[in-house]
């Protein structure tokens, strides 16, 4: 019988010989929503809370050690769930980022900060790679439509940064910085999405989104991390 890794590893396999079968797999793959992922993603936080020792500083080493298990879980699970919801998966950039506003509003923030280095690592590759994916994205989404312009702007996706920065340390500044500035180029009358003399733009944000998908997988830099 095969067990979850034995059965990723074969389709790897399977992938790496017959690269021709890989859109194959992705088609037949079952879709999971994003809050069902959501939702999944809390349960293994409250499983990282609730297995922390009692009376030991939550930030301490020994802390992490007793829940480092459920960590690496955590972390392995927001890749293969977060891959879902990027391209060449899902090319509806609404929802991918929904799903990583949700996740940095419900979830995120309420990971202890481990002081461990291998936790330090996950925790700020994920730092890097959303601010990465979230800017193309956003970018990438201001260029498909003028309208998507006045969408970020009715749906107050400014505030929820802002609220994304406060819960995360200002670790998203940039992206809350990058809608800020659009929001006021487009009151001055002189946001890009606005002009339409700039195809240019276009052509250069979305090939900046091209191999995303290959940035967030936590799974394969495991070596990496155990041997700092």
């Amino acid at each position: 019988t095969l067990n979850k890794e034995k059965l990723q590893l074969l389709i790897n396999k399977l992938i790496n010989e017959k690269p021709e079968i890989n859109n194959l797999i992705l088609n037949l793959s079952p879709v999971i929503e994003p809050n069902d992922a959501l939702n999944q993603l809390n349960e293994k936080l409250e499983i990282i809370l609730k297995n922390l020792p009692y009376k030991v500083e939550i930030n301490s080493d020994y802390s992490f050690l007793r829940v480092k298990y459920f960590v690496n879980d955590f972390f392995q699970s927001l890749s293969e769930f977060s891959l879902n919801y990027l391209p060449p998966i899902e090319n509806n950039l609404i929802i991918s980022i929904n799903f990583l506003k949700k996740f940095l509003i419900e979830i995120f923030h309420k990971l202890p900060n481990f002081n461990t280095v291998e936790f330090k690592y996950f925790y700020n590759l994920t730092i890097d790679k959303f601010n990465l994916i979230l800017e193309n994205s956003i970018n990438q989404f201001l260029t498909e439509k003028k309208q998507n312009l006045l969408l970020i702007i009715n749906e107050n996706w400014l505030d929820e940064f802002k609220l994304i920065n406060k819960l995360n340390n200002n670790n998203f500044i940039k992206i809350e910085n990058l809608i800020e500035n659009e929001i006021n180029d487009y009151n001055n009358s002189s946001s890009i999405i606005l002009n339409d003399n700039q195809p240019v733009n276009l052509v250069q944000k979305e090939n900046k989104l091209q191999g995303l998908d290959s940035l967030l997988n936590f799974a394969y830099q495991t070596n990496t991390v155990d041997n700092i």
